[in-house]
């Protein structure tokens, strides 16, 4: 007769809920298996995935790295535990284990798709296709190595392959999340804003997922077919689908604001603490505000860091990272900090925490240059911006919060390591440059890239982004094969490449209605002149609050006439050109937008004269 151990039952009730998705059941069992018998190896195992699949990754790696001691050599333990270590950022660690795992099981397909990932994750995606490719030969009906394989693809500049990708992980999981929000960012660089939108709308509707949600907010920023009060209405709606709408009930505030005199201690929240372009806005503010005795704290939602999370965690009282606390963890924190001013530059983009603002954990919060449009919610006290990028007041019909400006532009650029610029172009033909992202390029963009091709028949047009060549094929439909013959594409593969590309144009095209702003500084930095043209978009007048204030008003035009003649002027302007490129970085140094410690002074007189909210004024203090 065969004797069971009390821990048999429990262990296949535990297997049982695992494998039926009920992970914190599942959990609570594997945990009673793991009292009784604390070396029980499956339980070790799989009480560590699902300590994975809930972002626990110390946990995880703890009780896989407990099982493999065990089992040195099982392959499938070191394959958990290195997709454990993917997850969590440790990609060198990560690989190791599991090119172990692919040397002992070599046609594993569980090893193959998760060294793919982690490939793609290290910007390898030509290995990383390779390997899915061949994963998908055994498993073709493998939704996640499809999803794993539209990434690589993407990343190898394969858009089309990618898109089908995803499309064929759909078809096996429908209404996916990720390959929904995966796919509709690829439609949007590829210039195709109307198939993302509807994309996610569907999505949407039928799962409410807020990253959706945000993600589609995003999108529509770029429709040029919404008036700024629609842009609006439709984030008011889609807050309140995804459960970020708010009211007075919502609020709980547990300090007054910082009395007159005092020094407040300013936070801010945000998935892109890294080599993003929030950074080259951020830092100089830091930087500033260290400067004047001003008390910074980040709190950090990205497991990703590098060299740039360093330098913002130096001038920083404190850094908190907080991509695996819940929404009142974060609070707790936020309170503990004793933070007067809390500062959200994430809005609806990835890795946002707007469930905490909602919640009201701090006196005074405004949201400032991460998300030009508006929230569409009403736990903000100011949208920061400037009084030539949003004209109009403190009420502004797009917008659910009250507007603020800062004395001088909404941004304080602090430049990347690189390239000094090379010496201004005399050589033809001219070349203008559109170094954007292929979202930003509607129709009416192309349609006036076009006419000037035309206008001018020797120039010549570049274009670096991730969907460049759908641009072209756009570009080249509108005007045949003699205007496609003056096009040339580049892939934008990192940030010095980007930055050469520069030597090679003799001014930028910016894009409309939403505009550039880490661009056009990236070019004025590179001594490039960037034409801009000014709308009532949201971000629309990014552009004209950048130049004006260099003295580079000529290069602000008031409608797509204007535009067009602008550019086509300017290429029988060389002598002048060439003369206004030698000294654009100097001018750029030498102005407001690179003074530091002014900005941070006005930043902060901008944050503490903002009037106590009718919201605010009526909530009694919560200690």
């Amino acid at each position: 007769m065969t004797s069971h151990r009390p821990t048999d039952s429990l262990f296949s009730s535990a297997y049982a809920h695992h494998r039926g998705g009920r992970l914190d059941a599942a959990a609570a069992l594997y945990d009673q298996v793991l009292a009784l018998q604390p070396d029980h190896l499956d339980t070790l195992h799989l009480r560590g995935l699902i300590a994975m699949q809930m972002g626990d990754f110390e946990r995880a790696r703890s009780m896989i790295s407990a099982a493999l001691a065990q089992q040195p050599e099982q392959p499938n333990l070191l394959n958990s535990l290195g997709e454990t270590l993917r997850r969590a950022g440790a990609r060198e660690e990560s690989e190791s284990l599991l090119r172990r795992a692919l040397a002992l099981a070599p046609d594993n397909p569980d090893v193959m798709n998760n060294l793919g990932a982690l490939l793609t994750d290290s910007g390898r995606a030509g290995e990383a296709v390779a390997l899915l490719e061949a994963v998908l030969v055994q498993r073709p009906q493998d939704a996640a190595s499809l999803f794993n394989l539209g990434l690589a693809l993407s990343l190898d500049n394969q858009p089309e392959a990618a898109l089908a990708a995803f499309d064929g992980a759909l078809r096996l999981r429908p209404n996916w999340s990720d390959a929904v929000n995966s796919s509709a960012l690829l439609l949007k660089n590829l210039g195709r804003i109307d198939e993302a939108r509807k994309r996610l709308e569907a999505c949407l509707e039928a799962t409410g997922d807020p990253l959706v949600g945000g993600n589609l907010l995003l999108t529509l920023c770029y429709d040029i077919n919404l008036t700024p009060q629609d842009l609006l209405a439709r984030h008011r709606e889609v807050a309140a689908r995804i459960g970020l709408a708010t009211g007075a009930s919502s609020v709980s505030r547990h300090r007054q604001p910082p009395a007159p005199g005092k020094m407040p201690r300013i936070g801010f929240i945000s998935g892109d603490f890294r080599e993003h372009p929030i950074a080259f806005f951020l830092l100089p503010l830091l930087r500033g505000l260290k400067a004047i005795g001003i008390e910074s704290f980040a709190y950090g939602n990205h497991s990703l860091e590098d060299a740039m999370t360093a330098e913002i965690r130096a001038l920083c009282t404190k850094f908190h990272r907080i991509e695996k606390l819940s929404d009142d963890e974060v609070i707790q924190r936020v309170r503990a900090d004793a933070i007067d001013v809390l500062v959200d530059l994430s809005g609806h983009t990835g890795h946002n925490r707007l469930g905490v603002f909602v919640r009201r954990p701090a006196p005074i919060q405004v949201n400032w240059i991460g998300y030009l449009a508006s929230t569409g919610l009403d736990c903000f006290d100011a949208h920061l911006t400037d009084a030539l990028a949003l004209p109009g007041g403190r009420t502004h019909p797009a917008y659910s919060e009250p507007i603020a400006y800062l004395p001088g532009c909404q941004w304080c650029y602090g430049p990347p390591p690189g390239p000094a610029p090379a010496p201004p172009r005399r050589e033809e033909p001219f070349v203008f440059g559109a170094l954007h992202g292929a979202a930003k390029l509607n129709r009416e963009v192309l349609g006036a890239w076009h006419r000037i091709l035309e206008a001018a028949p020797s120039a010549r047009l570049l274009l670096m982004a991730q969907g460049a060549a759908s641009i072209r094929e756009h570009l080249a439909a509108m005007g045949g094969s003699e205007i496609a013959a003056r096009i040339d594409t580049r892939p934008a593969d990192s940030l010095a490449t980007y930055l050469r590309a520069h030597d090679d144009v003799d001014c930028i095209l910016d894009a409309f209605p939403y505009t550039g702003g880490t661009t056009t500084f990236h070019a004025l930095w590179m001594n490039t002149p960037v034409l801009t043209l000014t709308s009532g978009h949201p971000a629309g007048r990014g552009g004209t609050s950048i130049l004006e204030r260099l003295d580079l008003a000529d290069w602000v035009t008031p409608s797509v006439d204007a535009y067009v003649q602008s550019a086509t002027s300017w290429t029988q302007r060389r002598k002048e050109l060439t003369e206004l490129r030698r000294g654009l970085r100097a001018r750029l140094e030498r102005s407001s937008l690179m003074d530091e410690t002014a900005f941070a002074r006005g930043f902060v007189a901008t944050v503490a004269a903002l009037p106590m909210s009718e919201i605010q004024a009526n909530q009694s203090v919560v200690p």
